[in-house]
């Protein structure tokens, strides 16, 4: 009878733990990505006063960030190399039309990049839900402005909290090669992230028109360069989304999942069960 105990109990405990790992491998094979766009759901611009000392062109349409996306914690505008000084930064939807400040300094965005003949963008999404993009915008070194709604170059530092697992940004409109992303050697100076998928920096002109797609994972700051202002001409705008691509099959406080842990005791329990039903056999065996 001992042996036949034995090797039932053998037998229930592989059972009990492989159904452990049956339910693991059905919830990891079943997970999915929930994107949040991590860009206000308003139009403004910007408040770069403290971060990089620019302050809004309209203090009636001016965004905090940091109190409206929770994960980014600050956003500093550093000078850019294709324009010698510091971007502003806007929040817009590509299907109205909007004006900031006056004077020499005064930005536009129209629905299109330029008045009749310019680059237009989906401005919902497929839900019917308003398509908010990050909008650098150029700055001249006597302070002026050359933007009138097709010069959108800058570089800008995003720093988050806590580190997020991985977010996705989107470029549009880019039409010069090596000109956005990170540029140079990547070091910590610019991103503590790994690149997913996407190239970087952008090599090639993707088009008019066009979203180009890069992943990175591990993200606490990185470091974006957007378009290439020139000489002659506005050069090439480029506007952006940055995404937090969340799993929602992924505890971050690492606790075991409760089924995992149901599954586990139901091993355990089943093991003890029969050790104690080995142990009083063999007593009786003992005693005869």
């Amino acid at each position: 009878m001992s042996q036949v105990i034995k090797h039932l109990s053998k037998y229930l405990l592989s059972v009990a733990v492989t159904g452990v790992t049956t339910i693991g491998a059905t919830l990891s094979a079943s997970a999915q990505i929930t994107e949040v766009p991590l860009v206000p759901q308003q139009e403004g611009e910007v408040d770069l006063l403290q971060s990089s000392g620019i302050a809004c062109l309209d203090p009636n349409q001016c965004l905090d960030v940091p109190s409206l996306v929770g994960p980014i914690t600050n956003i500093e505008s550093l000078v850019d190399s294709t324009t010698g000084t510091k971007s502003r930064l806007f929040v817009d939807n590509f299907g109205t039309v909007n004006s900031y400040g006056t004077g020499k300094s005064r930005v536009q965005f129209g629905t299109i990049d330029l008045p009749g003949d310019g680059t237009t963008s989906p401005i919902v999404d497929d839900d019917g839900n308003p398509i908010y993009w990050y909008r650098p915008s150029e700055r001249q070194l006597n302070g002026g402005t050359e933007e009138r709604g097709n010069l959108e170059v800058g570089t800008f530092t995003f720093s988050f909290s806590p580190t997020i697992p991985e977010i996705k940004i989107q470029y549009f409109d880019v039409e010069s090669g090596n000109t956005t992303g990170l540029l140079g050697a990547i070091d910590r100076s610019q991103t503590d992230a790994t690149l997913v998928s996407g190239a970087n920096p952008i090599p090639i002109p993707v088009g008019d028109k066009t979203i180009y797609e890069q992943i990175w994972a591990d993200v606490n700051y990185i470091t974006i360069k957007l378009g290439n202002d020139t000489m002659l001409g506005t050069g090439d705008g480029v506007n952006f989304i940055i995404t937090n691509r969340i799993d929602n099959n992924v505890d971050p406080t690492a606790v075991p999942e409760p089924l995992t842990m149901l599954g586990a005791g139901a091993a355990v329990g089943f093991g003890g069960f029969f050790k104690r039903k080995l142990a009083k056999s063999s007593k009786k065996k003992n005693q005869a």
